[in-house]
């Protein structure tokens, strides 16, 4: 069968607290699944280059979800106008252990929907904490046959907290754009409301650090940044501070893990990371499983440079 991995198709899947979630298929349906998780504030399309890779395409089945506040599924500006907005709670009811359970299921759904088995979970940034949520919660690897965390930290704890803090995690150049995309800079004192005008630059300056790095390429152009920004836009700005706002901690859950499991996890941390601080959170993940080092790439290492995880993928299937 001659298959054409650009060709994309649009699903939706209901999570088991009501919320329903948009992903998109593409590539082999015969081949074996990969499930990408994006980041805070993003959506499928940050995975477009993936979606679209002929020799991605060829052998796997690929598929991209939307987390619910983002993209097309519910929650997010784009929605469906037959769905119900989704209060606070359902992003961050201060819970850990609820929270997590609020995002675990949003990749439950997908691989329900998809009745997937021996899936590659790919989670970038944020989207990596929404993996750890589902490792979590099912007490391993669930229905996954091996793990790829881009760019991101097993642990996030409030700023001040000793090496593990915000402010330690991330730069103080990617706190800064973020905290100009939520209603309020709480980093101000007293804290300044955010106008329209605000959060657009903020995300502009935090895509802007996403996509800077030590590679030498060129800078996307601004009309490139400014595409990107408009899938960015349709999260609301108090979904981003409800995701900010989490804190968790899973140095000890994968530390119990067995060999067995920990071997089929792969952390990729690029060193010219620009949002988070790469020297500070490679040294978090347990030993046992496999850490990657990508030398002067940065936190969209996937989209400027995809023939690294494209190499990665297809060993890892």
């Amino acid at each position: 069968m001659e298959i054409n991995p650009r060709a994309l198709r649009h699903h939706s899947a209901r999570t088991k607290d009501g919320v329903t979630i948009h992903f998109v298929t593409a590539g082999n349906p015969d081949g074996l699944p990969v499930l990408f998780v994006h980041g805070i504030s993003q959506s499928w399309q940050s995975w477009q280059k993936q979606l679209d890779d002929e020799l991605l395409g060829a052998q796997l089945r690929l598929i991209a979800l939307d987390l619910r506040g983002h993209g097309a599924s519910q929650g997010a500006r784009s929605q469906d106008a037959s769905l119900a907005p989704l209060p606070p709670d359902r992003y961050n009811d201060g819970s850990p252990g609820d929270v997590a359970r609020l995002w675990a299921s949003d990749i439950e759904a997908v691989v329900d929907a998809c009745n997937l088995s021996n899936v590659t979970l790919v989670g970038w940034s944020y989207g990596g904490a929404v993996v750890l949520d589902y490792l979590h919660v099912n007490r391993g690897l669930g229905a996954a046959g091996k793990v790829v965390l881009v760019a991101t930290t097993p642990v996030l704890q409030p700023p001040g907290t000793p090496h593990v803090g915000a402010d330690s995690i991330f730069t103080p150049r990617a706190v800064t754009a973020l905290m100009r995309t939520t209603p309020a800079d709480f980093s101000r004192t007293p804290p300044r409301k955010n106008e329209p005008d605000d959060i657009a630059q903020g995300l502009h300056a935090y895509l802007e650090a996403c996509l800077d790095d030590g590679t030498g390429q060129p800078m996307p152009t601004a009309s490139e940044v400014a595409a990107m920004a408009s899938f960015n836009l349709l999260v609301d700005p108090s979904v981003r501070l409800s995701v900010m706002a989490r804190a968790f901690d899973y140095r000890d859950f994968l530390a119990s893990l067995p060999p067995s499991t920990l071997e089929k996890i792969t952390a990729v941390t690029p060193l010219a990371d620009r949002v988070l601080q790469s020297a500070n959170t490679r040294t978090l993940w347990p030993s046992g499983l496999t850490q990657v080092l990508f030398e002067r790439q940065g936190h969209l290492c996937f989209w400027r440079s995809p023939d690294d995880l494209r190499r990665i993928l297809l060993h890892a299937v």
